[in-house]
């Protein structure tokens, strides 16, 4: 029996059914959640909370050289949360994000016009492709800030 498609409210001006597959792939693949229709959210885990470096491993991975103007972003040194800041700068388009201590949680939705749009589609598969360079985790395998549980006497 083919899975019923959820209620998806498309951004006017979109192509409604790209938007409309692409957000379900989310969904079903990738582990996104809906929200209201109109919004998608996701929370990545990572093992540490302090700035997550970009190995050597990557650089000669992608053959390049590092040379950065005065307009460029240092990304060997950037965490997730400012990669994916960077990439909004340019795309003019933001999230609602939240930073714990070992997780980021990013909604995106298009506010004008109301709705899912390709915007939103572009960004959560950024947030994937970076999360999965960086190494993202199980939450059952991210730290948590309460420490062990002793019995108390």
């Amino acid at each position: 029996m083919a899975e019923a498609s959820v209620n998806i409210k498309i951004a006017e001006g979109e192509d409604r059914e790209l938007v409309q597959t692409e957000i379900e792939a989310l969904i079903h693949q990738s582990g996104w959640e809906l929200l209201g229709g109109d919004t998608i959210r996701k929370t990545f885990h990572f093992k540490t909370y302090t700035k997550v470096l970009v190995s050597d491993q990557k650089q000669q991975t992608l053959g390049v050289d590092i040379i950065l103007s005065d307009t460029e972003t240092d990304w060997i040194s950037q965490d997730f949360n400012n990669l994916v800041g960077v990439r909004c700068k340019s795309r003019n388009h933001h999230p609602v994000t939240v930073l714990k201590f070992s997780s980021a949680t990013f909604e995106w939705t298009t506010h004008s016009p109301q709705g899912l749009s390709e915007k939103d589609v572009i960004m959560a598969k950024y947030c994937e492709e970076q999360a999965k360079e960086i190494g993202d985790v199980k939450a059952q395998d991210a730290p948590s800030c309460q420490g062990p549980k002793t019995a108390k006497v």
